[in-house]
């Protein structure tokens, strides 16, 4: 009875499960035939939704499933390996296509030693044509016209912006209709604007790539910093990178413009910094005293280039160098090595402004060689403005008189003048005439300029002497530095005493050993500068290189 239960029982649960197996087996296709498509890739990203299984791909790919199918240990061959899924086209039906988005570019395409520079480059390119057109040929002929005139005439002419600071002016009591008279033919525009700019106790500087006319003190408020590569000017042999520096800043800062610095009151400041190893200066200033911070510098390259000389027969390394700021030399190739083809450089910031300095130097040089030239003259009872105009045009040299400082000093143009001299150079004339009248003479604006003497020592110039042909060559250091000192105090107990800071006066020395090479940068009035170089010529040299006379400086006194 037992059996034929389990039995019964047995075949039913048997019974049951081959319903079940027939059932699944029937129903695997309809279920494959009603299973939905597998969603497709995106488009805008390329990537499969997050609901797709790789099993379901896998499925999908008939390759997959032969490689399924496949013993385990059978390599699958090449044409049955699993295909890359192909991105379907964009549709081309009515509905907007999603904008495509922007993608960075791969990290590995740019070189991280490389960063990419945003900033716009061509600000120094509209400062160097601005400067440019200040060291061209210009011309004045203006009789009361207002200065918004002259401003769109210089526009018209030199084919720059200009602009002017109204704001600056009425808060100085000026305007754009200020009447401006000058005559000045064949100069240099800068000359021609300092000179117009002079009278209303106005400046120029450059902003926002303009020729900006404003007040000195609105200048300075927008100072331009600027870095200099001076590592050329610094001793080869020198292991205080920083203390040279220092030295340099301190001559620089007696002899350019001495009140505008942070530490006696000014706005500007200069401060050192070494990058790899190499020395520079970073000065922030406005743009009339960074020219005469690029002169400087360049005056003192050029010193040392004339003066170098072969050392273990090698060029010395500043002529090895040569001059430019801010651009790095290319290596020295070795003497074993083939030549490179040579490479295109771009021209230095200097040498794209080179005419501003050339035609100032030029224009200098040819008026002192006319100062030194034979002058005579006869007056009685003349007005000083006829005496002026008849030099002018006598020796065909621009001849100026700064009639603001005349004012102030009530000497009037009217002024009568007696002079006779029957020998002697035009520059004896002209001290002959004007120390009566308590006046003298300097060179600005390319031109003789006739003013007070107060107002000279406001227009000192800085001037380089290359003092190397003085002391003995090879020195060292240490003493060449010593001999410098002396030769500073001589000038300065010699030379004009009353006229140097060290008593009171506007005049200064400073002293640099630029590349292991002495020199002298003296701030004076231009009649001080001549009676220095006819001092300095005077001194005695070297009698030859080598001997045992270069030994002991001509310098050294008797203790």
């Amino acid at each position: 009875m037992k059996r034929s239960r389990f039995f019964w029982s047995l075949l039913a649960w048997g019974m049951v499960w081959g319903a079940t197996v027939l059932a699944v087996r029937g129903a695997e296709p309809s279920a494959q035939q009603a299973a939905p498509a597998a969603p497709k890739q995106s488009v805008c990203s390329g990537e499969a939704p997050a609901s797709q299984s790789q099993a379901a791909l896998a499925e999908e790919s008939p390759a997959g499933q032969r490689k399924a199918e496949s013993p385990p240990s059978e390599l699958p061959k090449p044409e049955s390996a699993p295909s890359t899924p192909v991105v379907p086209p964009p549709a081309t039906s009515a509905e907007p296509t999603p904008p495509a988005m922007p993608s960075a570019a791969p990290l590995s395409a740019v070189p991280p030693t490389q960063p990419q520079n945003t900033l716009p480059l061509e600000s120094s390119e509209a400062e160097a044509a601005l400067l440019k057109a200040l060291a061209e040929k210009s011309t004045a002929e203006f009789v009361d016209t207002p200065l918004k005139d002259v401003i769109a005439y210089w526009r018209g002419v030199h084919k720059i912006a200009i602009v002017l600071d109204r704001k600056a002016l009425e808060m100085g009591g000026l305007n754009e209709d200020q009447p401006i008279t000058i005559q000045r033919k064949d100069a240099a525009f800068r000359a021609i604007l300092e000179q117009v700019l002079e009278t209303l106790d106005l400046t120029w500087t450059i902003r926002h790539e303009a020729l900006w006319i404003t007040t000195p003190e609105e200048a300075e408020h927008h100072s331009i910093p600027r870095v200099y590569d001076v590592n050329d000017l610094l001793s080869p042999r020198t292991e205080d990178l920083r203390g040279d520096l220092d030295d340099l800043i301190d001559m620089m800062t007696t002899v350019i413009r001495p009140e505008n610095w942070e530490g006696v009151g000014g706005t500007g400041s200069i401060a050192p910094l070494i990058v790899r190893g190499r020395g520079i200066l970073v000065i922030r200033q406005t743009w009339p005293v960074h020219l005469e911070i690029i002169q400087l510098l360049e005056d003192i390259r050029e010193a040392v280039r004339v003066h170098a000389s072969e050392e273990n027969g090698r060029l010395h390394p500043f002529k090895a160098r040569g001059s430019g700021l801010g651009l790095r030399q290319p290596p020295e190739t070795p003497i074993d090595s083939a030549p490179s083809p040579p490479r295109e450089k771009k021209p230095s910031f200097v040498q794209k402004v080179a005419g501003l300095f050339e035609q100032s130097s030029q224009t200098e040089a040819e008026l002192l060689k006319i100062l030194a030239k034979p002058a005579e003259a006869e007056f009685s009872d003349t007005p000083l403005q006829d005496v002026v105009k008849f030099l002018s045009e006598a020796h065909r040299i621009p001849i100026q008189m700064d009639r603001r400082a005349l004012d102030a000093m009530g000497v009037s143009p009217e002024k009568s003048v007696t002079l006779h001299v029957q020998k002697g150079s035009l520059r004896s004339l002209l001290e002959q005439f004007l120390e009566p009248l308590d006046l003298t003479w300097t060179l600005r604006c390319q031109s003789i300029w006739i003013t007070s003497r107060d107002e000279a020592e406001h227009l000192l110039v800085t001037q380089v002497y290359p003092v190397e042909d003085i002391f003995p060559a090879g020195i060292e250091e240490p003493d060449l530095s010593r001999d410098l000192e002396k030769l500073k105090d001589l000038i300065s107990e010699s030379i004009a005493p009353n006229s140097w800071d060290v008593k009171g006066g506007p005049g200064s020395i400073g002293v640099f050993a630029a590349g292991g090479k002495g020199v002298l940068c003296v701030r004076q009035t231009w009649p001080v500068h001549l009676d220095l170089a006819r001092f300095l010529q005077q001194l005695p040299k070297p009698l030859s290189r080598g001997s045992e006379s270069e030994k002991s400086s001509p310098l050294s006194r008797p203790e």
